[in-house]
């Protein structure tokens, strides 16, 4: 009996032709005395990225700008389990253990954006070790990657913010419906992104219900008080 015939194979991509070299490159832990060891480690990896996205002008449009957050945000997610095998890392926060990173990541691959050398391309990511995503801690970090991002690399064209927790598209964003912090788009990624999440999640809702709780016992205390204040000194 003959053997039924094989489909053409997929056309083999050709890193000198179609894919451009470049680096993802970075620091993991802020520079602060007695957490992660004060300075920090520095990253790089050397990976490809379509010719597409290298080009002049890559970017400057919804479409483009979406299609290279999330080849950024991929490439950040593929490397996020090296990043943590790097060391034993601490919160910077509160020093608890880490599990994750509160990562910026900014591509340098479009001449526009180069490096000081605008032949070596790269990708840059700084990375703010935190004990786990959608708390307190996290929206810390939140704030100062988002400060080292404009203090340093002002004015460069960086991955539209926020992305989907999951694949990294920016179009269409919900929120998470529990923790009201991270965002999907579209309830097939938050349905396979759930076993990841749903502990941080459950996490951060108990800390925003222990947080109401208090102010309002503060309130409370602040209402009894100047109630006394009346009656003591009239």
């Amino acid at each position: 009996m003959s053997r039924p015939a094989r489909e053409a194979p997929s056309e083999v991509l050709n890193p000198p032709g179609q894919l451009v070299p470049f680096v993802y490159e970075g620091l993991c832990g802020v520079r602060h005395p007695g957490i992660n060891g004060g300075d920090g480690l520095k990253f790089s990896f050397a990976e490809y990225a379509p010719r597409a996205i290298c080009l002049p002008g890559f970017g400057h449009t919804p479409e483009s700008a979406h299609l290279a957050c999330r080849f950024v945000a991929n490439l950040a997610a593929r490397h996020h389990s090296d990043l943590l095998a790097m060391g034993s890392w601490d919160c910077q926060f509160c020093g608890v253990k880490a599990s994750t990173f509160n990562l910026v990541v900014v591509s340098f691959l479009s001449p526009e954006a180069g490096t000081v050398d605008p032949i070596r391309r790269s990708v840059w990511g700084y990375g703010v070790p935190i004990c786990r995503t959608a708390g307190a801690c996290d929206q810390k970090a939140g704030r100062l990657t988002a400060e080292l991002r404009d203090t340093y690399i002002s004015g460069l064209a960086t991955p539209s913010s926020p992305s989907c927790m999951m694949c990294g598209s920016t179009k269409d964003l919900i929120l998470c419906s529990g923790c009201k912090v991270v965002r999907y788009c579209s309830l097939k990624c938050r349905r396979e992104h759930h076993s990841v999440h749903k502990k941080d999640c459950r996490a951060a809702q108990r800390e925003k219900l222990r947080d109401k709780i208090q102010e309002h016992l503060l309130k409370q205390r602040e209402s009894h008080f100047s109630k006394f204040k009346r009656v003591f000194y009239t």
